[in-house]
């Protein structure tokens, strides 16, 4: 098998949503192809392909205009409640740090390092604030920074 032939199977592959690791099976059993997994990486890497072309076209999901009156009504009403604290004292491992109070009962602590990396420990590993109580958080601790 040649080159070309291959590449043309890796594109046509990549096209189907296959990952390397099926195009590699498929390469592998199908036409009896011998080449590592790393090797494939880097052929596939060279190919002239639109990367882009190939990401899947996000839904358009349209809301019903009272529903998303609501939502953004309920988000503004959560939004308004994350409650933040500054701590007076710093850490030595952090430039700032402070405790944090979402709308959704969690709590905990929050550190932001030398670097500018903004951590949190809410005591319970599993814990996650959703996307809009940690976007609130973030601006809200902007507005307080000052920035």
């Amino acid at each position: 098998m040649t080159q070309e032939e291959i590449e043309k199977i890796i594109i046509a592959g990549l096209r189907a949503e296959k990952s390397l690791n099926e195009i590699h099976k498929e390469l592998q059993t199908e036409h009896n192809v011998k080449m590592t997994f790393m090797e494939l990486r880097l052929l596939s890497a060279d190919l002239d392909i639109d990367w882009d072309s190939l990401e899947p076209e996000p839904e358009v999901v349209e809301e019903d205009p009272a529903e998303a009156a609501a939502k953004a009504q309920m988000l503004e009403d959560q939004a308004s409640s994350v409650q933040i604290e500054v701590s007076k004292i710093s850490r030595p491992d952090a430039a700032l740090s402070g405790t944090v109070s979402f709308p959704s009962g969690l709590s905990g602590e929050w550190t932001l390092d030398h670097y500018g990396q903004l951590g949190m420990d809410l005591g319970d590993p599993e814990a996650r604030p959703s996307e809009e109580e940690m976007m609130e958080f973030q601006n809200t601790l902007r507005a307080q920074l000052g920035g």
